[in-house]
């Protein structure tokens, strides 16, 4: 076996175990420890096979303990670029490869005997014919396809029209244009340094009405929940004192949402995603944001880590499901204007992205007057896809609280 398909055999295999650790637990059903060559995905199958019962979902705190790794170890797996269908056929195609093997070297084993004089030839006769069966099955093709599965389990949503599809993130004119907020997918939330992805993202995740978390790379969690309840309680940061009633009711309304806020400084996407796991009911998952990100293990630079990071978080939405808000920073240089092609390290970026929001400032936004503190100024959000066309459109910032609304001449609340 050449180097180059020991290596694909070895991803195979952890595509595979990282489906099984984000949930999709008929993997172990369809591969067994002694299939596997990867050492590190044996010890983890084996590891949940002991510890856990039938379809049980896994935990990957007592996995961790057996194998005698960290929660983080098990977060690389979940990170494979795979979807669970496509690794339940990858699981598949490992037992009968596994199975092949162990044919062959039933073969070579009893050729070898009958050469010593130990053996006899009707075993060799009969291994060879077990080996030509199994050759016989791999000609007659695959031995379920699994369109009409998921014909089946998703028609709703394929009937559906795609503004129908996601959920709803508080801003009407973005979900009519990228369908809401999709499970699987990763939206990146592109504005210059201090121009509004973290007050983008808190306002989504203000009016989200689904379980949430929040790794907020700069900012406190203290400080975002403030945030949050001026968001909440349409509430101008500097009357916060004497609208202690309207703060608490506000504290009050976010007390009942799902959401968690992880304020840890620098984490890198392996930490993210091993929280993530633990926290497999978010359905949105926010990270603010890329740049200050800690860095890949093994990336030669702050350029190719911030690039593996992103495809990272890309197949950590694929995975568990989630949608994945990212915040990315825009080139202090460029064009007056900026779009998507403006993001530091954008063509690798673009490519992980399903949709890229980018924040286009209006030249009196920009001004610090103070009219422009009450007053909400229109800032222009241009939009690439992949699923869709690039489009425009505008949206209300209300300077005051930090909240961004639709452009409808209301007041943002909810």
């Amino acid at each position: 076996m050449t180097a180059g398909s020991e290596a694909a055999i070895g991803s195979d295999e952890r595509d595979a175990i990282g489906s099984l650790l984000a949930g999709s637990v008929e993997i172990a059903d369809v591969v067994a420890p002694e299939d596997l060559a990867d050492p590190f995905s044996r010890a983890v199958l084996n590891a949940y096979l002991q510890s856990h019962g039938k379809g049980e979902t896994p935990d990957p705190a007592r996995i961790a303990e057996a194998v005698g790794c960290t929660v983080a170890d098990l977060a690389e797996l979940i990170t494979c670029e795979s979807t669970p269908g496509l690794a339940l056929h990858a699981a598949r195609a490992i037992h009968r490869r596994a199975s092949g093997f162990r044919l062959a070297r039933v073969l070579q084993n009893t050729s070898e005997r009958l050469a010593e004089g130990k053996g006899s030839a009707q075993a060799v006769e009969k291994a060879a014919r077990a080996l030509e069966g199994y050759a016989s099955g791999l000609a007659a093709g695959p031995e379920q396809t699994n369109i009409r599965a998921i014909l089946r389990e998703h028609a709703d949503a394929i009937l559906a029209p795609r503004e129908n599809a996601g959920e709803r993130s508080g801003l009407a004119a973005l979900d009519r244009c990228i369908g809401g907020l999709q499970p699987g997918e990763l939206v990146e939330v592109a504005a210059r340094p201090k121009r509004g992805k973290s007050a983008f993202m808190l306002s989504v995740l203000a009016a989200a009405s689904v379980p949430a978390v929040l790794f907020s790379l700069e900012m406190t969690a203290r400080e975002c929940a403030r945030r949050l309840c001026t968001i909440i309680g349409r509430i101008p940061s500097d009357e916060m004192a004497e609208r202690g009633a309207d703060m608490v009711a506000a504290m009050d309304k976010l007390h009942g949402r799902q959401l968690d806020i992880v304020d840890t400084a620098g984490l890198n996407v392996s930490d993210i995603a091993g929280e993530v796991y633990a926290r497999r009911w978010a359905r949105i998952v926010a990270v603010d944001y890329a740049q200050i990100m800690g860095r890949v293990r093994g990336a030669k630079d702050s350029r190719e880590s911030l690039v593996e990071s992103v495809k990272a978080l890309k197949n950590l939405a694929k995975l568990t499901g989630t949608t994945v808000l990212l915040g990315t920073q825009i080139n202090r240089e460029g064009d007056e204007h900026p779009s998507a092609r403006c993001l530091a390290e954008s063509d690798e970026l673009l490519r992980s992205a399903d949709a890229v929001l980018v924040l286009d400032w209006k030249p009196e936004a920009e001004e610090p007057e103070t009219r422009f503190f009450r007053n909400p100024v229109n800032v222009r959000c241009h939009v690439t896809q992949r699923h869709g066309p690039a489009a425009s459109f505008d949206l209300a910032f209300f300077r005051s609280r930090g909240q961004f609304a639709d452009v409808t001449g209301e007041d943002g609340g909810f």
